[in-house]
């Protein structure tokens, strides 16, 4: 008897949790991506980065540092060129990005920089006007390269005020990939 009341118990508790978790997704907006290959998940890549202090030249060397927000715990550290590819989140929005900055005078060195901005752009988006920096590809230029499942992740480091001279929004830039055919292989281990 004592038995059969708990789990009635733990039935209830997690029928009562999949109400709320169910209910809070459909509230929140979130977008949750399904490959055309049917496997859930996203990449990752990390396609540039450029900051430096004022005049100078020197270029700084960026870690992404990828955090899983729902477990707070992190699943990649990307250095430029390089990218991640999980069937753990479906969405940009499950994720939490950190910023750690290397070779640069005007930072501690190995000390982490607070986004100012950011915006995630899919190919047919309205382009913010701001220039690329010292030779970047311009945001227009990136999105045109987009398939239709990609979107642009930008990011400012520096700047706050987009009428800075400073604010490009490519500080660092990722491309979120919503149908990447390894999916089906990191599926197929998983399994």
């Amino acid at each position: 008897m004592l038995n059969n009341i708990n789990l009635k118990k733990i039935t209830a508790r997690t029928l009562i949790g999949v109400l709320i978790t169910g209910g809070f997704v459909a509230q929140s907006g979130i977008t949750k991506a399904l490959a055309s290959n049917g496997v859930q998940g996203i990449e990752l890549r990390y396609l540039d980065s450029a900051i430096q202090c004022g005049d100078d030249p020197t270029q700084a060397r960026v870690e992404v540092e990828v955090y899983d927000q729902i477990n707070d715990t992190k699943i990649a550290t990307l250095s430029k060129g390089e990218k991640f590819i999980t069937t753990e989140v479906d969405s940009i929005d499950d994720l939490f990005i950190k910023y750690k900055i290397f070779n640069l005078s005007c930072l501690t060195e190995g000390g982490y920089r607070a986004t100012q901005d950011r915006k995630i752009l899919a190919s047919d988006s309205e382009v913010p006007t701001v220039q690329g920096f010292n030779g970047q590809a311009s945001i227009t230029q990136m999105l045109q390269g987009l398939d239709s499942y990609e979107e642009l992740f930008l990011v400012e480091l520096g700047n706050r005020s987009p009428s800075s001279a400073g604010y490009d929004l490519q500080d660092v830039v990722l491309v979120v990939d919503h149908n990447p055919d390894s999916l089906i292989t990191a599926r197929n281990y998983a399994d």
